[in-house]
């Protein structure tokens, strides 16, 4: 090749290599390996626990685009989208972050990845985890034809979801909202169903609930005052009241308590409630008596005697935080993951409607759940750091309140993932269609298919638990685990061996014992209600056995001094009344299985002498009566008597018993009554027939008198905003009616974060509401001192009401029964700046020998700064420990960096062998670098207490 040749090859190169430069080169002087996708802000933490259907965010930004090829957000069972990958385009990128919306319609655990590829073939990984649980729970439904039955959930964030409930025969409800009644149309079939929510798109997983028909024979009397042995009922209260369960119905015909009404009936799950207040007990010389007869619309009664016992030592037993799973040993445990569900319940007595069981990891509050005296059961899962976690469990009345528990409990939890897992998982409980059952004797069960749960806990993982081999399935927590099983009808039971196996293989196993049985049912009777004296009479009675057991059925014949038995063959008996068995006697007649389970039916028959006339009887009877009548509208019923009974003309009265008040009297049987407002409350209604021999019958029902409430309470507005120096206000409570008299309504003032010394208000107030008036002022007064402060808050609720009269009452409105105070500080131009603070509040416990680091004291800013902050911890004069030798702590000046909003540090007690008294460690917050745009908080010390051991 020649020169010139040479030469243009050269040219051309160089034109080449020049087109190429043109077309947008990567700029060299930036770093590619920064060029990346990542998350700039978001609404959840890394690993943290949200529900299903609810919205979460994240904003993603996009550094060095030009490097980048393509960038996806990948979001799995995500609702919202599509697609599990959500791309970013980068064309349309202007440098602002990208708003990425997503909700997770699937429980456990979910990953999000925020993925970059760039242009070298590089993928570069942003990684978050959450953990997605769901809130639907449906307690046991039960009800028979005609009953209204209460379906309710907890409910997910989204408004725009249908709740499913499906009761597996064909009945399936669907409703906007989280909690709808019911009326059955038909028996229920199936004894499990599935409640679960759906946008129409996506459908969230099932949550089995299970279905039971009412009980329609065996009714049972159970006691439910808290001090109670055997029939013994125990108490220190003079004035005492009684409270009795009956279990079986919810239609009450009567009942009575040593022949006298009970003072108050309610129905509250699923069962009839009885109150009698007893008063002066403490004038007892010996137990008390106490005999309740119960009967339902269909003439089933059931009787029970209890003595109640007068004692000044009987103690109320106050309430306890049980622990459930993890097994604990001194109130510790080792833990091989990071996430940890907690599961108990609190036992003892608890006198308020709600309590509520909060967590705290590390002094930092982890979540809370509201328990009821009915529903006592909780379960909260916590996140723990590497090494010792302090975990503390308080029951407060409040959610919120984080300084008014009523007992504490504290955990010991040592998160090593690297720890040797040798032990085994535990069985904390096994439960039948969610009650706990015995594992040392067998359990008799009514439904053939039933749920079969076990609470299993273990320091790692629980890989498998089996149902006689069989898996069973997880609830959201991990520690429930759950199969349906088909029982058999066998004396002896049948055995299911559940088995827990944990992730590196370690074994336990336990076995319950179940019986399925049913209860024999009496379909009629036939027994005259009049005999007489040496005449034969055949008596009869039709029974069924659900599971078509042999049935052995018998009279009973309950006599002045001895019972005569008899029993049935082919479904009836004959029987001969004498002369001693004259006046009113009571028939029993009684079924039983081979299982020893039973039913019986009573009846009240008129033995009469020869040639005697029989007694006058009702044929109406207090079924025909209406459950309940509201004021201003008329009760009417026909009084109709057997017709071969008593003498005519006949007379008929009807009275009123609480007080005893005459309604009608006359001939006319058809009667008609309308109550007053005066007549409210459950009242005895009796009706009597006299025949004209002077013979009589009597029907007695107890009927709620319905009295809507004269007016409701209020109190606004719901948030007040005063500041120091201003003008004096006032809360106003208000009622939504005049009254005819004077009421006084009584409030209570809660100190949140003020004092006394901040605003002039007694802790109990009241307010005089004339006849007439409506509107009442509660004053005000906010004290203006002299200190820099940040905002004080009280809060102002209802007490309880009282009663207009014994028939009338007020009832609070439920959307305004508390007002907020807000008083803001005008000492201080505090209100743009960082507050800085030391926490936890209340004082921590750390055993000498806790060999743990506990992330306290905590110093918190309530907002990021944009620089670093230093600030000065000490120790105070009140401290009793001293640093190095009875604890380590990090350095007095600690620098707190910038966009960070907390730091910890990291507290340890160091175990010597002294004996010594429990000692005080107390720190303050002393000085901080810039009090121009941060400023100490008047929570500025935390107090450690450290027992020894020796």
């Amino acid at each position: 090749m020649n020169f010139k040749n040479l030469l243009c090859f050269a040219i051309l190169a160089g034109v080449l290599l020049l087109g190429q430069g043109c077309d947008n080169p990567a700029n060299p002087f930036l770093d590619t390996d920064r060029a990346e996708a990542s998350v700039y802000s978001k609404s959840f933490s890394d690993r943290d626990t949200v529900q299903i259907f609810s919205r979460e965010t994240l904003s993603v930004v996009v550094y060095l685009k030009e490097h980048i090829r393509r960038v996806d957000v990948r979001i799995p069972k995500n609702r919202l989208s599509s697609s599990a990958d959500t791309t970013i385009p980068l064309d349309a990128f202007t440098g602002d972050p990208v708003k990425v919306v997503f909700s997770f319609y699937d429980t456990g655990w979910q990953k999000i990845e925020v993925r970059s590829l760039q242009n070298s073939g590089k993928v570069t990984v942003e990684e978050y985890s959450l953990y997605a649980r769901s809130p639907l729970f449906q307690k046991t439904v039960i009800g028979n034809i005609g009953d209204t039955i209460q379906l309710k959930t907890q409910g997910v964030d989204d408004g725009q979801v249908l709740y499913i409930w499906d009761f597996h025969d064909g009945t399936i409800i669907k409703e906007d909202t989280n909690q709808v009644q019911h009326i059955l149309k038909s028996h229920f079939t199936s004894t499990i169903g599935e409640l679960y929510v759906t946008d129409l798109k996506y459908r969230s997983p099932s949550v089995p609930f299970s279905i039971g028909a009412r009980s329609a024979t065996a009714l049972d009397l159970t006691c439910l005052n808290d001090s109670i042995f055997k029939d013994s009922v125990y108490t220190n209260q003079t004035d005492f009241t009684f409270k009795i369960a009956l279990d079986g119905t919810v239609n009450l015909k009567s009942a009575s308590i040593n022949g006298s009404t009970f003072d108050n009936v309610t129905i509250q799950s699923g069962s009839v409630q009885l109150f009698k207040t007893f008063n002066n007990l403490d004038t007892l010389t010996k137990p008390m008596k106490a005999v309740v007869i119960a009967a339902d619309e269909r003439g089933t009664s059931v009787e029970k005697t209890f003595y109640i016992h007068f004692d000044n030592s009987v103690v109320t037993e106050v309430p306890k935080i049980i622990i459930s799973a993890p097994v604990l040993s001194n109130d510790s445990s080792y833990v091989m993951q990071p996430q940890l569900v907690i599961i108990g319940r609190v036992s003892g007595t608890i006198t308020d409607e709600q309590l509520y069981v909060q967590s705290f990891v590390n002094v930092t509050f982890a979540g809370s759940q509201k328990i009821t005296p009915e529903n006592t059961d909780w379960t909260l899962p916590v996140q723990l750091h590497d090494g010792w976690n302090l975990i503390q469990l308080d029951l407060s009345k409040d959610s919120s309140d984080f300084g008014s528990s009523i007992v504490t409990k504290t955990l010991y939890i040592n998160y090593n993932p690297d720890k040797p897992d040798t032990d085994s998982p535990v069985i904390n409980a096994i439960k039948l269609n969610g009650m706990p059952i015995s594992t040392t004797k067998s359990t008799m069960f009514r439904e053939k298919n039933p749920i079969l749960s076990a609470l299993v806990s273990d320091n790692n993982q629980v890989a498998l638990v089996t149902i006689n081999g069989e898996k069973a399935t997880s609830d959201a927590t991990g520690v429930l685990f759950s199969k349906q099983i088909t029982l058999s009808h066998d004396k002896a039971g049948q055995p299911y061996i559940i088995c827990a196996v944990d992730s590196v293989g370690n074994r336990v196993c336990d076995t319950v014992t179940i019986l399925y049985n049913r209860i024999p049912e009496i379909l009629s009777a036939s027994i005259p209600s009049t005999m007489t004296v040496d005449s034969e009479y055949a008596i009869s009675m039709k029974a069924a056995d659900p599971d078509s057991d042999a049935l052995v059925s018998t009279l009973t014949i309950k006599g002045t001094n001895v019972d005569t038995v008899l029993t049935l063959v082919d479904g009836s008996v004959r029987w001969k009344p004498t002369i001693q068995d004259t006046g009113a006697l009571q028939l029993v007649l009684h079924v039983s299985d081979p299982f020893f389970e039973s039913a019986d039916t009573t009846h009240i028959i008129q033995v009469l002498k020869k040639f005697e006339v029989p007694r006058v009887s009702f044929k109406t009877t207090a079924a025909d009566f209406p459950d309940s009548i509201v004021v201003g509208t008329a009760l009417s019923v026909v009084l109709k008597t057997d017709t071969l009974t008593g003498t005519p003309p006949y007379k008929y009265t009807l009275f009123l018993k609480n007080p005893s008040t005459k309604l009608y009297e006359g001939t006319n049987p058809a009667i008609s009554w309308k109550p007053t407002r005066a007549d409210a409350g459950v009242q005895t209604l009796q009706a009597i027939v006299y025949d004209n021999a002077g013979s009589t019958d009597t029907i007695t029902k107890l009927v709620k008198i319905i009295a809507h409430a004269a007016a409701t309470v209020g109190i606004k507005p719901d948030t007040l905003r005063l500041t120091e120096g201003g003008m004096n206000a006032s809360a106003m409570i208000r009622l939504s009616k005049p009254l005819a008299d004077s009421v006084k309504i009584s409030y209570k003032v809660n100190f949140i974060t003020a004092t006394r010394a901040d605003i002039k208000i007694d802790t109990i107030g009241s307010v005089i509401f004339k006849p007439g008036d409506t509107l009442a002022t509660i004053q005000l007064d906010i004290v203006d001192d002299n200190t820099a402060e940040s905002d004080e808050v009280i809060s102002i609720e209802l007490a309880s009401l009282p009663a207009l009269s014994a028939h009338d009452s007020l009832v609070i409105d439920s959307k305004k029964e508390q007002v907020f105070v807000i008083i803001k500080d005008n000492d201080s131009n505090n209100d743009s700046k960082i507050e800085v603070m030391l926490q936890p509040q209340q004082t921590i416990t750390v055993p000498e020998n806790a060999n743990q680091t506990i992330n306290a004291p905590v110093i918190i800013l309530d907002n990021a700064l944009p620089f670093d902050l230093t600030v000065t911890v000490k120790s105070t004069a009140n401290s009793t420990a001293t640093k190095g030798k009875d604890y380590t702590v990090l350095g007095e000046e600690i620098v707190v960096k910038a966009g960070v909003t907390s730091f910890s540090l990291e507290w340890k007690p160091i175990d010597d062998r002294e004996k010594e008294k429990t000692e005080l460690a107390e720190f303050e917050i002393v000085k901080i670098s810039d009090t121009t745009k941060a400023f100490i908080s008047n929570q500025r010390i935390v107090r450690i207490e450290i027992p020894d051991n020796d």
